[in-house]
């Protein structure tokens, strides 16, 4: 919550409205907690990789939400970055659901994010932001390869 703060404060409206979103997602996860104590999870890990079918959807949604995330915030009044704000709240959300479809393109689409996410904090002065997010890009490398050895044990030779 204090980042929704900190966001709307700079007039990143779209990424203070992504915190209220992640909240949800929190609350979610942990009404869910005890199911999952209970009921180890077996989802295993996917790739989008050679169905560009499907990778097509997820872009085209990713660019529905985008677009839309852009026209209101061409409305608001004092908005920054307008562009950028909506291009990482669109891509966030991507990546966040691919997370919990535990869709292993996830990682590197969140590299992306957080990358575009350190040059967006950086010109906002929210320089431990910014930091905070180059901490991202390296845990999302190391989720990376950790779900790439979780891959490999579930496909076929």
């Amino acid at each position: 919550m204090l980042y929704a703060y900190v966001f709307f404060d700079s007039r990143l409206y779209a990424d203070a409205l992504l915190q209220l979103i992640y909240l949800g997602f929190s609350i979610y996860g942990w009404v869910n907690w005890k199911k999952i104590q209970t009921t180890p999870d077996t989802t295993p890990v996917v790739t989008l990789y050679k169905k560009p079918v499907v990778i097509g959807r997820y872009l085209i949604a990713t660019a529905i939400l985008f677009w839309g995330a852009y026209q209101v915030l061409t409305t608001v009044a004092g908005a920054t970055l307008r562009q950028w704000d909506a291009l990482t709240f669109a891509l966030s959300l991507t990546a966040t659901y691919w997370s919990a479809r535990k869709i292993i393109e996830n990682w590197p689409l969140w590299i992306i994010t957080n990358l575009l996410y350190v040059g967006i904090y950086l010109y906002r002065g929210l320089e431990l932001t910014a930091f905070l997010s180059v901490i991202m890009i390296v845990l999302s490398g190391y989720g990376w390869v950790k779900w790439r050895g979780e891959l490999k044990k579930t496909q076929p030779a």
